[in-house]
């Protein structure tokens, strides 16, 4: 094969919480899970790879705890991890945590929003909302997950992960590029689904694809504590009463996007 040069998007993430200690970083060290308060209401990072909120994310650092040398065994322990999430611990999902995800203009703030798609009871009658209480919801600027053991956006069940109140939705989304300056936006159903996703694949619900620059605003309430975890391309986080996170393309390198050698399969 020759490698040929192809074009690698470079995106922003930035996490907004309430409170200057409500960004917890979330790892490692010696073995044992550490939650390391940032001191800040505000998170800025790059993104190559992929965004998630929700259960993905609990998951995943559960993961890295006991990630071994075999695909098997990293298999079997993904779905291990997924299992004991789902019987032992609580973990909110979207329904409970997001209103809604909206494009932003970078030029014109008062410009009207306008809604990719909302959970139901914040879904206006011209908008999407999101199918059932999914677990946890992706933001994926390349095509595979896990290691590679997963391929959430080409792989997705037919089924999409949306409705509407007022039109029929068609399914007119194209195959994913790591260079075309789009976000693929997929959801898990299901604690469940996110461990069968590992062994199986297929788990996954299309939502979106579009450039943004997306904002995902979270619910307001003072009746409850409202927690999720958030990972940023490994780095796990847990946000305890979050604002919002935007997603945009990098303004630097130019235009979001840096050169990259790729195999030429042809």
């Amino acid at each position: 094969s020759i490698a040929v040069m192809s074009n690698l998007n470079i995106w922003e993430v930035e996490v907004k919480c309430n409170g200057i200690n409500d960004i917890l970083y979330v790892g490692l060290q010696n073995g044992e899970r550490v939650k390391i308060p940032t001191g800040s209401r505000t998170l800025k990072r790059r993104m190559v790879n992929y965004l998630s909120i929700g259960g993905d994310a609990r998951i995943g650092l559960g993961f890295e705890k006991h990630r071994g040398m075999s695909v098997c065994w990293n298999k079997c322990c993904y779905c291990w991890e997924g299992l004991k999430k789902l019987c032992c611990i609580s973990t909110m999902k979207m329904n409970e945590v997001i209103m809604k995800i909206i494009k932003i203009s970078e030029l014109n703030e008062e410009e009207e929003e306008i809604v990719v798609v909302a959970t139901k009871d914040y879904a206006r009658t011209d908008s999407s909302y999101l199918i059932g209480n999914p677990a946890s919801i992706l933001f994926s600027n390349i095509g595979s997950l896990m290691g590679g053991r997963s391929k959430p956006w080409k792989t997705a069940k037919k089924e999409l992960g949306i409705e509407s109140k007022s039109h029929h939705i068609v399914d007119n989304f194209k195959d994913e590029s790591f260079g075309d300056n789009l976000i693929e936006i997929v959801t898990f159903p299901s604690m469940m689904s996110i461990s069968m996703e590992s062994l199986l694949g297929g788990q996954t619900q299309k939502v979106a694809q579009d450039a943004g620059p997306f904002k995902v605003v979270f619910q307001t309430t003072d009746k409850k504590k409202i927690t999720t975890y958030a990972n940023i391309d490994g780095e796990y986080y847990r946000l305890n009463n979050p604002k919002e996170i935007t997603l945009r393309l990098a303004s630097q390198p130019t235009n979001g996007k840096i050169k990259i050698a790729t195999r030429n399969l042809g």
